[in-house]
């Protein structure tokens, strides 16, 4: 019995020694929990560790590559700072500590002061004191580890490895494990233990050396396959127990005359990462150059050695100085947030148009006869009215859609949009790709020029070139960066980082299109002005959001939807515009395109004073299918109760084309039966709403289903002979790879040629060519000006 009071009492004196000590490294607590969430539980950060296997520099020797290397050492920095920072904190330390020798400065003076004793409370507070900081820098090489087998299963991706490692568990033994250590009695034991093996000094070097070879080698390896994120694994395992062996052995292996290199090393990497911070909030442009996973550690760097500068000075000033102005930032942000005069997020500024909006019929009547001559020379049931709906998913879902309207135009010359095209609209991704290709081809009608969707580089299409820029690192430096300190203090003038997407998109636009000027740049109702492009009436482009202070569904349609009785219930964001703001007020087409694809956090919810918030709009129909089924209603509408369309109504055929991805590869039928308790049973109804409803709209309107699917295409980097014996080994095939495409904004060369091998797929392109499969349409001279309208019979 006093064996079991004493084990309680012991555990008791342990877990409050530990609890002061997390307290004590709290800033170091919070950066390893939000590595945890942002490695294990954020989707584009997962995909971003696959884009990092995707890597289009890949060589023989990966580390003569940037992106792994990169990642590696900021890992190795942020696990380094994070064992060392709290050793300033004490005051034999930072006593001591002087502007001019805070480099070279030994923080260690601490471990002088302690003794020898057989008190367990003594003996307990020193020894957690010096192995927790260690435990939380392995934590973060060991967790980012198991990242990667974690991202594997979440995509099932089969390389044998993980069904070794079950990821979680076996990092919560890993955690188990450096918990114990923690504890004075059983790390003296296992201590003990290991330095009874002879030589152990000389065979933990060795042992680092060989760790280190074994991560060039593996680089070595890595053929771009998924099954070849394992070798990524394996390579961050390896670097994790290098860190582990120097953290716990740094006595035995580093002299008196290099500790000062050692500490003054770690301080310098972090103050030159914090530079590199500042480099890139003042010209965020500089971080599209690198992975957004290394700069989102550049970030936690940075943010977290500001915070070490805080908690230092307050420890030198006697005063809790990060605690303060932790509580100040916090107040001054919500202050700012609900001034009047704080616009920093604002889509008002001072967009005006002249043009008036038609109404929705009116619009449908234009359409019609504005095709009518062309739809009368067609056979019963043979001319083709598209309505798009495109599915979000990020740069994935926009690249898809863009090259399924670029397939299009090519293979009928431009008549795709000029005569069948009615209306497209989407959410999120999609919505981005409606309306890069509505810009492209709406201003080659305006200039009437002749426009090839074809490419000359590496890529088939130019909408694979504005997709192989990286749109996602300009925002992580904003979120975690600029747009931050613009909360908190309020000062400065600069671009938002939604206002840096859109500049980023008209940019790329521009210039792979060659144009001399960039619709994306105009004002949504100016491209349906019937003075426009020689009375032309274009498709109408609907991009959608959701309107946070009500839920709605919130339309920015450039015709009045008021008076159809199918759109009652939806958001006018327009007619809201105009009430607030003036007649005259509208928004740019890639303000409309940013708000419809706000990724939460990423990109800020576009803000309009007097109207509220609007986000994604996947937060209500992930495909746009319910703005598509009321188009579609109010087009038969007009179209059969017409008189003057009585000799052609039998002649048009209406389709509803859907632009989706079919990527889930681990979706079972018996998980809609999967038990759930009551406790979790209303946040995951939340959570797969959206997905629900999104396959609900899939299902009814699938006529023309376009799915974007896994294809197999050759790697962009030479493969050695070693290289394709072990793809043999592993029974794959040798000379292709079928990649995993990313949900987030940045794409890999790799999976861009993935998704534009998709079009060539049977099923695929059977769905496109049956959309061009029709008569060919004279036109007479006197009904078109543009003897171009002509689509040719592709059979």
């Amino acid at each position: 019995m006093s064996k079991v009071v004493s084990f309680i009492r012991g555990f008791g004196i342990w877990f409050k020694v530990l609890i002061a000590e997390l307290a004590h490294n709290i800033i170091s607590v919070i950066l390893v929990s939000l590595i945890y969430f942002l490695l294990w539980h954020f989707p584009q950060t997962l995909d971003l560790l696959l884009v990092l296997n995707q890597n289009d520099a890949a060589s023989f020797w990966q580390i003569f590559t940037l992106e792994v290397p990169l990642y590696f050492s900021l890992l190795l920095i942020i696990s380094f700072f994070v064992w060392n920072a709290p050793k300033y904190y004490y005051k034999t330390n930072y006593s001591l500590v002087k502007f001019k020798n805070v480099i070279g400065f030994v923080p260690t003076k601490h471990y002088d002061t302690i003794i020898v004793t057989k008190r367990y409370a003594y003996n307990c507070k020193h020894h957690v004191r010096k192995v927790l900081p260690r435990v939380l820098g392995c934590l973060v090489l060991f967790m980012s580890a198991f990242a990667i087998l974690n991202a594997m299963e979440h995509f099932g991706i089969d390389s044998g490895i993980e069904k070794l490692f079950d990821p979680f568990n076996t990092f919560a033994i890993i955690g188990f494990g450096l918990v114990l250590l923690l504890e004075y009695h059983t790390y003296c034991f296992i201590n003990k233990l290991v330095r009874k093996i002879p030589k152990m000094n000389y065979i933990i070097a060795i042992s680092v050396f060989l760790l280190f070879v074994l991560i060039l080698g593996l680089g070595a390896t890595n053929t771009q396959a998924e099954e070849d994120l394992s070798l990524l694994f394996i390579s961050n395992l390896a670097l994790a127990f290098i860190f582990f062996m120097v953290s716990f052995n740094t006595r035995d292996l580093l002299k008196d005359r290099f500790k000062p290199f050692f500490y003054g090393g770690i301080i310098v990497s972090s103050l030159v990462v914090l530079l590199i911070y500042i480099i890139f909030n003042c010209n965020p442009e500089l971080s599209r150059s690198l992975n957004p996973l290394s700069v989102l550690l550049i970030c936690l760097i940075a943010l977290y050695t500001i915070s070490f500068l805080f908690v230092f000075g307050g420890k030198k000033l006697r005063f809790p100085l990060f605690t303060f102005m932790v509580i100040i930032g916090f107040f001054l942000g919500e202050f700012n947030a609900n001034r009047a005069c704080f616009d920093h997020y604002s889509l008002d500024k001072e967009v005006e148009s002249t043009h008036k909006r038609v109404a929705m019929k009116q619009y449908v009547y234009d359409w019609i006869a504005n095709r009518k001559n062309k739809i009368a020379q067609a056979e019963k049931g043979s001319y083709p009215v598209l309505f798009i709906s495109s599915e979000g998913g990020g740069s994935r879902a926009g690249l898809w859609a863009f090259l399924i309207h670029s397939y299009l135009s090519e293979q009928s010359n431009n008549a795709y949009y000029e005569d069948y095209l009615f209306s497209m609209t989407g959410a999120s991704g999609g919505g981005v790709g409606n309306g890069l290709f509505f810009a492209t081809a709406q201003q080659a009608k305006e200039t009437n020029s002749n426009l090839n969707y074809k490419s000359d580089n590496s890529f088939k299409f130019k909408a694979s070139e504005i997709y192989a820029e990286n749109y996602l690192s300009t925002s992580i430096v904003g979120l975690l960066g600029r747009d931050l300190f613009k909360n908190i203090l309020g000062i400065f003038s600069f671009d938002n980082r939604g206002e840096l997407l859109q500049n980023e998109w008209q940019v790329a636009h521009k210039e792979v299109f060659k144009l001399s000027e960039n619709d994306l740049e105009k004002e949504v109702l100016s491209f349906y002005s019937k003075s426009n492009a020689s009375g032309f009436v274009p498709p109408l482009l609907l991009m959608n959001s959701s309107h946070a202070q009500t839920g709605k569904y919130s339309v920015i349609s450039p015709v009045d939807f008021s008076d159809t009785e199918v759109f009652s219930g939806y958001y006018d964001f327009i007619k809201h515009l105009k009430r607030v703001k003036g007649q005259e007020r509208s928004i740019k087409l890639s303000e409309a395109m940013r708000m419809n694809a706000a990724f939460p956090y990423l990109t800020p919810a576009g803000e309009v004073k007097g109207m509220g918030l609007f986000g994604d709009a996947g937060y209500y129909d992930n495909i746009g299918g319910t703005v598509t089924t009321s188009l579609m209603t109010i087009f038969k509408e007009v179209l059969t109760s017409t008189p003057e369309f009585s000799d052609i109504k039998d002649k048009v055929a209406l389709k509803s084309v859907l632009i989706y991805s079919d990527l889930d590869e681990n979706e079972n039928l018996d998980d809609q039966s999967a038990p759930i308790s009551q406790l979790g049973a209303p946040l995951r109804t939340l959570m797969n709403v959206r997905s629900g409803h999104t396959k609900e709209q899939i299902a009814k309107l699938n006529q023309v289903p376009l799915a974007l699917q896994r294809t197999y295409i050759v790697p962009s980097a030479k493969r050695t002979a070693v290289q394709e014996k072990l793809r043999s080994l592993k029974k794959k095939q040798t000379d292709s790879i079928s990649p995993i495409l990313p949900l987030g904004r940045y794409l890999s060369g790799t999976a861009i040629k993935a998704i534009e091998k998709c079009l060539e797929l049977e099923d695929v392109k059977s769905q496109l060519d049956s959309l061009l499969y029709y008569k060919k349409i004279t036109i007479n001279i006197e009904d078109s000006k543009d003897s171009n309208l002509v689509i040719q019979k592709n059979k």
